[in-house]
């Protein structure tokens, strides 16, 4: 069956029923330029960190066990990327775009150091692709 013939509900049986799990992933957006992390499905409040190209996403709703912070954004991350020299198309590792981050912006090295990348390693994600 194509999607032009499909329900809503057969679209979305499969995100209603659970059969199609959250995953963490990477995303960047040419419009905004901007990459996104994003490691757990739960609404989130954005922290901005004055001053750097670093914002920092944290869950709504304290849950145990669970860490507060479940993912980061970058701002004007090509840009900052040509600034130091690191590629701007095709595949690049966040953590390259962070440790330029945090030698360039001493407001942004707690977040890095302490959420950013932690972020990172703990999800085994790293590459986006611009």
């Amino acid at each position: 069956m194509n999607v032009e013939n499909q329900t809503l509900d057969e679209i979305f049986s499969g995100w209603l029923t659970g059969r199609l799990a959250f995953r963490p992933c990477i995303t960047y957006s040419d419009e905004l330029d901007m990459i996104s992390v994003i490691v757990e499905d739960c609404s989130t409040t954005e922290e901005f960190i004055k001053g750097t190209h670093l914002s920092l996403l944290r869950r709504n709703h304290e849950e145990d066990g669970k860490k507060n912070y479940v993912g980061f954004e970058v701002w004007g991350a090509k840009e900052f990327s040509t600034l130091c020299g690191l590629p701007t198309n095709g595949e690049i590792r966040v953590s390259d775009i962070l440790i330029k981050m945090s030698e360039m912006d001493k407001l942004a090295m707690p977040a890095i150091l302490d959420v950013a990348i932690p972020t990172l390693t703990d999800n085994h994600i790293n590459i986006v692709h611009f």
